[in-house]
């Protein structure tokens, strides 16, 4: 009869207790304790089963405390630089916004340069339009400027104040609700964002006062200005116009092209802006002038001074800004009567190539 495996197992047991053999154990698998401590592991950890002494817990403990305080001493430097990153912007829009405050005095002169700095100062601006002029007549400028600061003085933060020639700003007169015909009228409005602001009664601090005030107070009624797209004239149909001085005899100016056409060549040269009235209605005049000098050793040249940033040399204050060049470089603002043929007068007059003088 055969033995069953079972029963075979059995007495090999009985052998082995008989002859004193113990049975062989599986080798214990590592425990996750056991894991953690293998920096450790030679002949003595084994004998101990893999266990961990108090100095190895102790050591591991140390070295996870270390681990962490690393990890929390590179998140709190992250922590840190953020924050002063943060800081940083915050201090330098801070510093570029009191920067604009301070690069406009209690009360300046108006300019197309200075204009950016009014606007940004985030408060209306009430502006007097007379016939200023600094270089030959300062006193008339500080005139109005020391009547104005009586009331600039005490709206600091809340308007900011400039004076403005009336001649050179004549094409925002409209916007402001002013008519000023006269050499000595006087005339005061105020600019909000598209708000514009008139000040009714005549000139003087009193009114001034009263005007501040009410503007400050928002009892006054605006004349909202509708802004236009300037990316290209339109006629009444709204078709699209051709560019100010395209397929004309006048020389279009632009960033790129402006030493490359002027250097070394007498230039009659204009700073116009699109949108102003003034300039439209010069352009059919220039456009003659280009006409009347295309065949002379001068150079009609116009430039877009809102589109384009006219050299330093070259003193834009307002619109349409006429400026007549030597071929040495000498630059005089022309203030003469614009027609055709006072302008080609001056030329002729100014010019410093003798071909100019003889062709004219």
């Amino acid at each position: 009869m055969a033995k069953s495996k079972n029963h075979t197992g059995h007495n090999q047991i009985y052998k082995n207790h008989r002859n004193g053999i113990k049975k062989q154990r599986r080798p214990r698998k590592m425990s996750m304790e056991g894991m953690n401590c293998r920096f450790v592991r030679n002949q003595a950890f084994a004998k101990r089963g893999m266990k961990c002494t108090d100095d190895e817990k102790a050591q591991r403990l140390a070295a996870q405390k270390e681990a962490q305080k690393k990890m929390e001493e590179k998140k709190s430097k992250e922590r840190a630089d953020r924050l002063k990153e943060l800081a940083e912007a915050k201090e330098a829009e801070a510093l570029k916004k009191f920067m604009y405050k301070k690069s406009v005095p209690l009360v300046g002169q108006k300019t197309w340069k200075s204009g950016e700095r009014y606007d940004k100062q985030g408060v209306p601006v009430v502006t007097l339009f007379a016939a200023i002029d600094l270089e030959k007549n300062a006193k008339g400028f500080d005139y109005f400027a020391n009547r104005l600061r009586k009331v600039a003085a005490d709206y600091v933060g809340k308007l900011s104040f400039n004076i403005g020639d009336k001649e050179d700003f004549s094409y925002q007169l409209e916007d402001y609700g002013l008519e000023l015909p006269s050499k000595k009228d006087v005339g005061v409005g105020a600019k909000d964002g598209n708000k514009y602001y008139t000040m009714e009664d005549k000139f003087n601090v009193d009114n001034v006062r009263k005007f501040a005030a009410a503007l400050v107070a928002g009892s006054l009624e605006a004349k909202v200005k509708e802004e236009s797209s300037y990316d290209d004239d339109a006629d009444a149909s709204g078709e699209a116009d051709e560019s100010d001085y395209e397929e004309s005899d006048v020389t279009v100016l632009t960033d790129d092209n402006f030493e490359a056409e002027v250097e070394g060549k007498d230039a009659m040269l204009e700073f116009y802006a699109p949108w102003c009235g003034h300039c439209q209605s010069l352009k059919p005049t220039y456009k003659e002038l280009g006409t009347r000098l295309v065949d002379a050793d001068v150079v009609v040249g116009a430039m877009d001074a809102t589109a384009h940033t006219p050299p330093a040399e070259y003193e834009v204050q307002g619109y349409p800004t006429l400026i007549f060049k030597t071929a040495s470089g000498k630059t005089t603002s022309y203030d003469g009567d614009r027609d055709v043929d006072s302008m080609v007068t001056y030329i002729k007059e100014n010019a410093e190539a003798e071909s100019v003088k003889s062709e004219l």
